[in-house]
């Protein structure tokens, strides 16, 4: 039916309302291509960057940039915000193995102070009496 002026005649609240129901599709769709995008790049990015030994926990996303420019997996994810964001998750994880493996390391050290009751303020000597012979212990 036509109102004023030749034009449908709906309420304004309907119009947002429709409008605001289509931005909201529109966005959850935009969403559901990219985590489509992202769920295939994402195991091909991963094996390639575990493959090489030049990304260490330290690398930064401009310097694999640099690196990977002319790879064809990388080439693949078209979008450069996935790429970093792909490459920032893993580079997390390396962050994480190395953190979980320094404090292991250093979770030893303090055991075998413990083990063998040495004192920070404790000489060679005094924590080992019989390496030293020597000494007045």
């Amino acid at each position: 039916m036509l109102g004023k002026g030749g034009f449908n005649s709906i309420s304004l609240d309907t119009y947002v309302l429709t409008t605001g129901q289509y931005t909201t599709a529109l966005k959850v769709k935009e969403q559901e291509e990219r985590d489509a995008r992202l769920s295939k790049l994402r195991p091909a990015i991963r094996n390639m960057l575990k493959g090489n030994p030049n990304v260490f926990h330290y690398t930064t996303f401009p310097t694999a940039d640099k690196l990977f420019a002319q790879h064809p997996i990388w080439q693949q994810a078209k979008i450069e915000a996935e790429r970093k964001l792909i490459f920032e998750e893993y580079v997390t994880e390396l962050k994480e193995q190395v953190v979980v493996c320094t404090s292991s390391r250093f979770n030893i050290c303090i055991l075998k102070f413990h083990v063998f009751r040495v004192k920070p303020a404790l000489r060679e000597a005094e924590a080992f009496p019989r390496w030293y012979p020597f000494s007045k212990s």
